[in-house]
């Protein structure tokens, strides 16, 4: 989202399930950690811009095995 300030993550090992989604940090940065995730699964990521306008949509998907 152009001229975001914030970035909104949600994490979910059941991208499919619409209801599993959890909000995860807000980050101001192009970096963020997410904590307490299980080791050796996988999760699923994605990232929404925030500005003066309000929320942007979500990122396609991006997946990741928890170290």
């Amino acid at each position: 989202m152009k001229g975001a300030k914030r970035y909104v993550v949600q994490y979910t090992t059941t991208p499919t399930n619409a209801a599993s989604w959890v909000n995860g940090p807000i980050a101001t940065k192009s970096k963020a950690t997410v904590i307490g995730l299980t080791s050796a699964t996988k999760y699923y990521l994605r990232v929404a811009g925030i500005g003066a306008a309000g929320q942007g949509a979500f990122s396609e998907l991006a997946s990741q095995v928890a170290p």
